[in-house]
């Protein structure tokens, strides 16, 4: 069965949430923000469905406000002809025989629902669809009076249903809805379903037995490999060309047995004048080995794969490698992938329609994915890689890599990080790219609900005017969102330079004299621009070049709260308020 969707109502952070399943998804997010619940409610299912463990016993620990709201989860599959077939052979053994034309056109989509409370079961159901609608075919309910109804449709004449009903105090969890039979065939899908945990421990040794599947911590590494070698040598080549091609180094893998005390398998990594087994590679090693392993069984072994955080261990050359080799998976087999990531190399690799950003609002986990025109037409924009941008907290648009620069060493110098609160300066190369572009950007921050602020410079026209002329060339009529006047901050002064003119922090650059500075501040202060006196006062002091995008920086690191302007203060203030 293909897993469409699944949606969650008090489950852990998420107060209600429905997520549509693909092929390849990926999410990411800030630490803690509830991107793996996703995951772990699908492993949590799973466990359920293959009967390890149950909804009932969990729910204090799984349930959002367990002491007051029932968890909901609703689970909907597609089915292919076998399996639509299996399934109505179930449905004939637990319910009523359905006629042959009605099995034609049952069940090409299913969907298995229930709710816990504090008490155990609450209800639960499984419908099927007929003709593009959904009926239930089973349906579980606690009546007040502390017993179970189970109510069973009568299918004989399908799509005409009616019900028989029976009523039971022995009924404990929601497993009763599912019948035997349909338990078994739900069970027997959910056995392919793998979480692979991002801490693998494989064993270095391992008994000579056939396993072509990793346990979810891998400690069967050494066995599968062994499997592999002898009895799949296109798989065992693609893992072991993988890791070749990861490793610096590495030639090859083998799976010796070895005979010293009991029989035992294990794996040999060889270099070209060494060789080591499992045990004295270091433990990277073995989690890159551990998910390659993963992936290359996946396609004939899994129907759905969860994966967490996979880039972990991973330099980003080997993060690429990875990353292409998951999305071969999920494109040319049946194997669905879900995973987390921080990785910027998985972000901006990852084509747009996969991308899942997870956010908190008010306590809960939010998803959001952005409209694919809206994120080519500003990646186009930008030329850079999206993963800065879309893993932000806030965004800052300046007009060069010079004002960016300034502003996070003002920043610093003010007692604020913009690194380490998630604030990130975006510069587009000039004032005209701003005006030009300022739309796609603002689309894209937009559809993620990523705030924003524009700091440009005056170039010596009235603050007010220069605002106007910004949001006049970014605002589209009628569109779904507007820039206001709150979005751009425009500096007074001619450009960011102005507010670099401080003698003590010229001085501390430039190892000068203050007075010095102080003089040749006021000999060339009628030049038109302040990058033009800074220019004259390190020709005059170091006979060189004012370079802004390296000079603007430094002087601006010699700047603490104290002795920035004001009107810095006030800028680094509005960046600041964005986080609010």
């Amino acid at each position: 069965m293909r897993l469409e969707q699944i949606h969650l109502e008090n489950y852990r952070s998420f107060k209600e949430v429905t997520f549509d399943v693909d092929d390849l998804q990926i999410l990411f997010g800030r630490n803690n923000v509830g991107k793996s619940n996703i995951l772990h409610a699908l492993k949590d299912y799973r466990e359920f469905g293959v009967g390890t463990a149950s909804f009932e016993d969990r729910y204090s620990q799984i349930a959002r406000n367990w002491h007051s709201d029932p968890l909901t989860v609703r689970v909907e599959f597609s089915l292919e002809q076998d399996e639509i077939a299996e399934f109505t052979e179930e449905i004939d053994r637990s319910t009523y025989e359905l006629g042959e034309q009605p099995k034609k056109n049952f069940a090409s989509k299913i969907a298995h629902e229930f709710t816990v409370n504090s008490n155990g079961v609450g209800s639960a159901k499984v419908e099927a669809n007929y003709d593009g609608e959904m009926h239930v075919v089973s349906l579980l309910n606690f009546r007040d009076d502390n017993t179970i109804s189970l109510e069973t449709a009568n299918l004989s004449k399908f799509p005409e249903i009616s019900w028989s009903s029976s009523r039971t105090g022995d009924v404990q969890n929601t497993h009763s809805v599912l019948g035997i039979s349909f338990r078994r065939f739900l069970a027997d899908c959910l056995e392919s379903w793998k979480w692979t945990s991002p801490f693998r421990h494989p064993d270095p040794r391992g008994p000579v037995e056939e396993a072509y599947s990793l346990d979810s911590e891998s400690n069967n590494l050494a066995v599968v490999l062994h499997t592999l070698s002898n009895n799949d040598r296109d798989t065992f080549r693609a893992i072991e060309n993988s890791f070749v091609e990861i490793m610096e180094g590495v030639t090859g893998l083998s799976t010796p047995i070895e005979t010293d005390h009991n029989t035992k398998t294990t794996v040999v990594v060889h270099e070209e004048k060494a060789e080591f087994d499992l045990r004295d590679i270091s433990a990277g090693s073995q989690q890159i080995l551990a998910l390659l392993t993963e992936l290359e069984t996946a396609g004939t072994q899994t129907d759905l794969l969860l994966l967490e955080e996979p880039e972990t261990h991973l330099h980003p050359g080997a993060q690429r490698t990875i990353y292409n080799t998951i999305k071969q998976v999920a494109e040319e087999t049946d194997t669905q992938i879900i995973l987390t990531t921080h990785s910027e190399v998985f972000i901006d690799s990852g084509d747009s329609s996969r991308l899942i950003k997870a956010t908190r609002e008010d306590g809960d986990t939010v998803f959001s994915k952005v409209d694919e025109d809206v994120e080519n037409e500003a990646m186009s924009v930008l030329g850079y890689e999206k993963s800065r941008l879309l893993q932000s907290r806030a965004v800052v648009f300046v007009e060069g890599l010079s004002d960016k620069r300034v502003i996070s060493n003002f920043a610093k110098g003010c007692g604020f990080s913009l690194e380490d609160n998630g604030i990130r300066i975006i510069d587009l190369e000039g004032e005209g790219n701003i005006k030009s572009d300022g739309q796609s950007l603002v689309k894209l921050v937009s559809e993620f609900d990523i705030p924003f602020l524009f700091i440009v410079d005056s170039h010596d026209n009235e603050p007010r005017i220069e605002q106007n002329e910004l949001l006049q060339a970014i605002n589209a009529p009628g569109g779904d969102w507007q820039v206001t006047k709150e979005d751009v901050f425009v500096w007074e002064g001619y450009g960011i330079e102005s507010y670099l003119l401080s003698p003590d922090a010229i001085a501390s650059h430039l190892g000068a004299d203050v007075d010095a500075i102080e003089e040749l501040l006021e000999k060339y202060g009628d030049r038109e621009k302040p990058a033009e006196i800074l220019e004259e006062v390190f020709q005059e002091i170091l006979s060189q070049e004012f370079i802004k995008e390296n000079d603007g920086p430094l002087i601006a690191a010699k700047m603490d709260h104290d002795d920035v302007d004001p009107e810095v203060g006030d800028a680094i203030d509005r960046i600041q308020s964005l986080l609010d």
